[in-house]
């Protein structure tokens, strides 16, 4: 491998990890909250209950040992 490339892909792994995210647009906060923030927290919720009703309907309907 050449090593230059090798730097040059480390040099852009390592600051583009590093470099904090740019500010939200003005728009996208309310207050305080983040809109962004409040929509994942929102699907991830919506996610959640989604799979424990499915997890749980499974584990009434499906036998208790798979033996």
């Amino acid at each position: 491998m050449d090593v230059k490339a090798v730097r040059r892909f480390a040099a852009t792994f390592v600051t583009d990890t590093t470099n904090p995210p740019t500010p939200r647009p003005r728009w996208l906060r309310r207050g305080r909250y983040d809109l962004v923030e409040v929509a994942d927290v929102i699907l991830a919720l919506i996610c959640f209950a989604a799979t424990n009703s499915t997890l749980t309907t499974t584990a009434t309907t499906a036998p208790a040992c798979w033996c």
